[in-house]
């Protein structure tokens, strides 16, 4: 499988991450898991997409993506809208999860070392924003073994006065990731 597509690169593979949420306001909830797997599923180099998403928000399900010159769209049934390349690693996107009943402002991006993706997501319901989720997924190796970035064991409940999520710094506040 080929992860070169038209419109940007297509983050082919089995992908493991976990997530930082955040209120619309802005404070901590929860950390949350995201587990992707993107294939090429037909002649017309259409990508299929699985995935679960547990945490405050829970999801799971499938979408496929097809391309449009510089831009792709969200075919649903888990997730509908469309996205545009910024760049050979980064598209933007705006969606509807219908499962949640929320849209989405997505911005994902692959780190140049090709194993790792950041995401920035903001869901809202109409124009009230509800929650911001700030994710890294790592490329699930053949062997099977994820390296999970960041994975802190405990309960929200632990967390919710810790700025950090149990990190020793929040993941957006990394120097030189983001």
């Amino acid at each position: 499988m080929t992860d070169t597509c038209e419109a940007g690169f297509c983050g082919i593979g089995k992908w493991a991450g976990t997530a930082e949420v955040f209120d619309g306001q802005g404070r901590f909830i929860s950390n949350a898991a995201d587990q992707r797997f993107a294939r090429t599923v037909d002649e017309d180099g259409r990508v299929r997409i699985d995935l679960a998403f547990i945490g405050p928000l829970k999801f799971a399900g499938h979408y496929t993506i097809k391309e449009q010159g510089t831009h792709r769209i969200y075919e649903g049934p888990a997730n509908t809208g469309s996205a545009e390349s910024v760049g050979p690693n980064a598209v933007d996107a705006n969606s509807y999860w219908a499962s949640t009943g929320l849209s989405q402002r997505f911005l994902l991006v692959k780190l140049p070392s090709g194993d790792r993706q950041l995401h920035l997501s903001l869901m809202s319901r109409g124009e009230q924003p509800l929650y911001t989720i700030v994710s890294e997924s790592s490329l699930v190796p053949d062997d099977g073994q994820a390296n999970i970035p960041g994975l802190i064991p405990g309960i929200s409940y632990d967390f919710a006065q810790d700025p950090t999520a149990g990190r020793g710094e929040a993941l957006i506040h990394r120097s030189g990731t983001w």
